[in-house]
This record gives C-alpha cells, structure tokens and sequence, in this order.
C-alpha cells in the first residue's frame, strides 16, 4: 500500500529545497555588500564607495530587491548588481542611478560627478 502522505511529504521537501538554496545564496551575496559598505577598500570600487559615503551620508543597510539590492544611505539610496566569482567571491559591484529629494549633483564628489550626470533626477 502506497502511504499518499508520505509522498506529499517529500514532494514538499523536493520542492522546498531550491527556494531554501536560493534564499541561502541571496543572504550570502547581500553579507557579501554588506561588507563591502562597511570597511574601506583600498581598491578602485573601494574608493568609489568611498565617495558615496561621503556625499550620501553614513552607510545604514542593505535591502534585498528584487534579483539586485538596495544600499541605504543617511541622506538616501543606491541599487547595486553584484557579480560574485565562481567561488563565491565578491567580484565587482555595478551602481545604478542613486536616490534621493535632498542630494544635488553639484555635491557630489568629483570622481562620481560624470557617472551621475547620466542619472534623470541629477543632471546639472
């Protein structure tokens, strides 16, 4: 006799398995910027952090949103693609357009100014 309950048991858990490992692997890649917001680098992509520290404010969190995340500022925001190495490595990070009502373009450090005039909200 076939236990019916038991199968749908373990089709629960064959089915739960990849949800769980991909949770898992977005946990790891959002401690992974997580870490690289909070210590200085002294790589480029550290120095660029760096200069966003400095204009958007002190570093608060990451959100994970959907396939990307979003770095939370004091004074506002960035979304960030990471590309992590086949070992699971922090490879590069990729900015998007920040976010904020109160940051002006003019403000900005130097090395961020011509990246950002590509942004809509901050054109000079």
């Amino acid at each position: 006799m076939i236990n019916l309950a038991a199968i749908g048991s373990c089709a629960a858990l064959l089915l739960a398995s990849p949800l769980a490992i991909d949770v898992q692997a977005q946990t790891d890649s959002a401690v992974a910027i997580d870490r690289a917001f909070r210590y200085d680098s002294s790589s480029r992509q550290g120095a660029l952090i760096g200069s966003l520290k400095k204009w958007m404010g002190a570093y608060q969190r990451i959100v994970a949103e959907e396939n990307n995340y979003l770095v939370i500022f004091d004074s506002g925001s960035i979304p960030v693609v990471a590309r992590f190495t086949t070992s699971g490595a922090l490879e590069t990070i990729v900015f998007g357009c920040p976010r904020s009502k109160s940051l002006s373009i003019n403000d900005a450090p130097e090395g961020i100014r011509q990246e950002l005039s590509k942004c809509a909200g901050f054109r000079s």
